[in-house]
């Protein structure tokens, strides 16, 4: 195993351990142009998409050091290409601004 999955595989379990997880009901309603603005390439903090639902694309960003958050924006304000229902895919990273900015 790489350094990278690795790395993502140990922010998740300090994520569940700690009590932080993504949750929909929980998740703050944001904008295209501040989700990107988190959107990193890098081991520590980064954006996974997590589904969406007839109202919104949900997201949670993932801190290596610190608390992670759940976020939505409204489908009418972001279009993505590759959509699922929450709670039934894979998560995925968002793994930069473009993705986020283009339709990921």
């Amino acid at each position: 195993m790489s350094a990278f999955p690795r790395i993502l595989v140990l922010a998740a379990a300090a994520s569940l351990l700690s009590g932080c997880a993504f949750h929909s009901f929980l998740a703050k309603r944001t904008t295209p142009p501040l989700l990107a603005k988190q959107a990193h390439a890098d081991t520590t903090d980064h954006i996974a998409y997590m589904g969406s639902d007839a109202n919104c694309h949900y997201f949670y960003h993932v801190r290596l050091f610190s608390i992670g958050g759940s976020l939505k924006i409204p489908v009418s304000e972001l279009k993505l290409k590759h959509t699922f229902p929450l709670g039934h895919g894979e998560p995925r990273v968002v793994w930069n601004r473009d993705m986020l900015l283009n339709g990921g």
